[in-house]
């Protein structure tokens, strides 16, 4: 009967370290997953604040919280100023969709995205769409506990979307 009992002991405590291991397992996957959802979804919210906007300084007021102080200056043409927007004879609006990123993690704190998308800008109300690639790293900020844009760099224009 003890014998009976001591196996029975030590198959629940073999039973219970392959649980705890195995949950440890899960949580990691978990805290992976979690970590890559946030990284796409601050790339993909940087990308629609970037490509979908009314106004030029509209779009640039609208990317700074997703962008280090380094990303935002390499959004900006050298030596520009933004626009008050008050000219509403002059009108540029931009739209994006049917994004298609694809993901290369760099590190734990950079990742690289090549970001696949359909691009309907307007200008004085005529409109134009064109398939765009663009590149974005993400890094990783400690101090804000965010992923933040940190370069983006217009790879080409694949022309018309439908064409």
């Amino acid at each position: 009967m003890k014998k009976w009992f001591y196996i029975l002991l030590i198959f629940s405590l073999v039973i219970n370290i392959v649980l705890i291991f195995s949950n440890m397992g899960f949580r990691s996957q978990i805290k992976e997953q979690t970590k890559n959802e946030a990284v796409e979804l601050a790339n993909k919210d940087f990308l629609t604040k970037f490509f979908t906007y009314k106004t030029i300084k509209e779009r640039y007021e609208g990317i700074k919280p997703f962008m280090t102080e380094q990303g935002y200056n390499s959004t900006l043409p050298a030596g520009i100023e933004l626009p008050e927007d008050t000219d509403e004879s002059m009108s540029v609006s931009s739209r994006f969709d049917k994004h298609i990123p694809f993901k290369k993690v760099v590190n734990e704190k950079k990742v690289e995205f090549l970001n696949q998308f359909s691009l309907t800008t307007s200008f004085n109300k005529i409109a134009s769409t064109q398939e765009v690639i663009v590149r974005t790293i993400m890094v990783y900020e400690d101090g804000t506990k965010m992923w933040k844009v940190d370069e983006v760099e217009f790879i080409t224009t694949l022309g018309a979307p439908d064409a």
